[in-house]
């Protein structure tokens, strides 16, 4: 099989800005609740409020690689686990390292869904790695136990994320006619 070349974007320090600002209001959202929302891990309110920013980046990357078209649902996509990351069907999955797979809470899991992995290890640039159905992600025997701290979840290497990022640009301008 030949891969196309990755295809990267960079954040650009007003788009940095605002993504930061989004994770750290999500932070506070999810203190409000009184949620913990690091998929089961223990870790303190600095690395929470990291781990919101940098999702907020890779969903602000993703966006830019969509040309700005799919809504950012920015204000409650973290909190709301119905309404997705960007326009009605993107979840955006940003990772720190350029190996670690994409990972989806079963809870959180919609078969219909597009779950994209972003690769933000080399920050401001972005790689666009690949995407998922939420079925593909369900009938492909991902499901199972990341590590001793954290709970059951579907981890899908990169290897096996063989839909192309520009393919799903595709699909939502089929959808957003």
């Amino acid at each position: 099989m030949i891969l196309s070349p990755p295809q990267t974007v960079t954040l650009s320090p007003e788009r940095i800005e605002l993504a930061d600002f989004i994770g750290e209001r999500r932070q506070r959202a999810v203190e409000r609740m009184g949620a913990n929302d690091a998929r089961g891990a223990q870790i303190d309110r600095d690395e929470a409020v990291a781990l919101h920013v940098f999702g907020a980046r890779g969903e602000s990357a993703a966006r830019l690689f969509f040309r700005d078209k799919p809504a950012w649902n920015r204000n409650n996509a973290d909190l709301d686990p119905n309404c997705a990351d960007l326009g009605d069907f993107i979840d955006v999955k940003a990772v720190r390292r350029a190996d670690h797979a994409l990972i989806v809470s079963p809870h959180k899991l919609h078969l219909d869904w597009a779950y994209f992995l972003v690769d933000g290890s080399d920050h401001p640039k972005w790689r666009m790695v690949g995407w998922l159905y939420g079925r593909d992600i369900n009938a492909g025997g991902f499901l199972s136990k990341t590590d001793h701290h954290r709970p059951v979840a579907y981890t899908v290497p990169q290897a096996a994320l063989w839909r192309k990022p520009m393919a799903l640009y595709d699909v939502w301008k089929e959808r957003n006619p």
